[in-house]
Parts: C-alpha cells; structure tokens; sequence
C-alpha cells in the first residue's frame, strides 16, 4: 500500500509504539500489504486531507471455516 503524506507533518509511524516520525513535503510512505496495522494506519491518514491514496492494498477474501466434507451418496449424484 502506498499514500503520500503532505507535509510537513509528525506524527506516530505505521508500527504503532511511541516513537514519532516526520515527513516532508509530498513524502511517499509504502507499507507491507501483509501488516494489517500498517494498512489500517494508512487508510487512516489517507481519509483525511493530510494524505493521498497513491495504491491501497487488495481486499482480503472472506474465509471459510474448514466444516466437514459433503458425503456423496448415490442419490445426490
């Protein structure tokens, strides 16, 4: 996923914790599409004016649950 923070502008970084980060005018910031914090991060600053959506990250498709396997019989044939 990658957006463009207009800056200049501090704030905390994609990772969460304490440690700020500071960006410069127009600063292309990328992160892992696998980080779900990091994407939720950025599609945070990328609803707001401060940011521009350059490439979001694929939606994740809808998981099922193992279940148990379909019994075929002679009659569901």
């Amino acid at each position: 996923m990658k957006i463009i923070i207009h800056g200049p502008l501090a704030g905390p970084g994609p990772h969460g914790g304490r440690a700020l980060q500071s960006w410069g005018p127009d600063q292309l910031v990328e992160v892992s599409d696998s980080d779900k914090v990091a994407v939720a991060w950025a599609r945070g600053w990328a609803a707001t004016d401060f940011a521009t959506l350059v490439e979001d990250a694929p939606e994740e498709p809808e998981k099922r649950g193992p279940g148990r396997p379909r019994k075929v019989t002679a009659d569901s044939e």
